[in-house]
C-alpha cells in the first residue's frame, strides 16, 4: 500500500490539530481551576479564560470568513 494514500488531507490535519489545541486549552483551564482555592479566584480565572477562548474562536472565524463568503 502506498504511504501517501494513508495520509490525511490538509483540511483533516488542520481540524485534528485545532481539536488538540482546544483540548489542551480546556485541560489547562480545569487544572488551573482545581489549583485555586478561593471561589472569587475561580470566577475571575474562568472569565479571563472564557474571554481568551472566545477571542481565539472569533479570530478563526474572521480568518475563515473570506473563504466562506467570497466577494464577487
Amino acid at each position: 500500500m502506498d504511504r501517501d494514500t494513508r495520509r490525511p488531507q490538509p483540511g483533516q490535519q488542520y481540524s485534528s490539530y485545532k481539536g488538540r489545541i482546544e483540548s489542551n486549552i480546556l485541560g489547562v483551564w480545569w487544572m488551573c481551576l482545581a489549583a485555586l482555592q478561593s471561589e472569587r479566584q475561580v470566577q475571575l480565572l474562568a472569565k479571563v479564560l472564557n474571554d481568551k477562548i472566545d477571542l481565539i474562536v472569533s479570530h478563526d472565524l474572521l480568518f475563515l470568513l473570506p473563504f466562506c463568503y467570497p466577494t464577487r
